[in-house]
């Protein structure tokens, strides 16, 4: 899979595309197939190291919208197929990411239109 890491800190000119391994959900966690993410004011903070010092490579991003692919084996309520929205900590810029299930929200269909219904009224 295709993810944007960082292996130091600086400009927008530290990011990098890589073709890494897709990971494996552990028994609590889901993997996710991103549809969407999102570049907020701490993912700038920590591409330039004025937040939590990192060890390694790392995915920046702290949020994003997608599909379920898989389930670990101890995931009961969630399944594949439904639409979340998750706060990985491994961050969520890439194209599949793991996320804990008490990271998750279900995205319901409704949800997802009403900001249309209101900008049609």
């Amino acid at each position: 899979m295709k993810a944007v890491v960082i292996e130091s800190y600086g400009s927008s000119d530290v990011l990098q595309v890589m073709d890494i391994d897709i990971p494996r959900p552990s028994a609590h966690e889901v993997l996710i197939k991103v549809d969407k993410t999102s570049v907020n004011y701490a993912d700038i903070k920590n591409r330039q190291g004025l937040k939590k010092k990192m060890e390694g490579p790392k995915i920046l991003g702290l949020e994003a919208a997608g599909t379920i692919a898989e389930v670990g084996s101890e995931v009961k309520k969630l399944k594949v197929g439904q639409r979340v929205v998750a706060f990985p900590e491994k961050g969520s810029y890439a194209q599949y990411l793991p996320s804990q299930t008490r990271l998750i929200l279900l995205l319901q269909q409704q949800a997802l239109l009403f900001p249309f219904y209101l900008t049609n009224y």
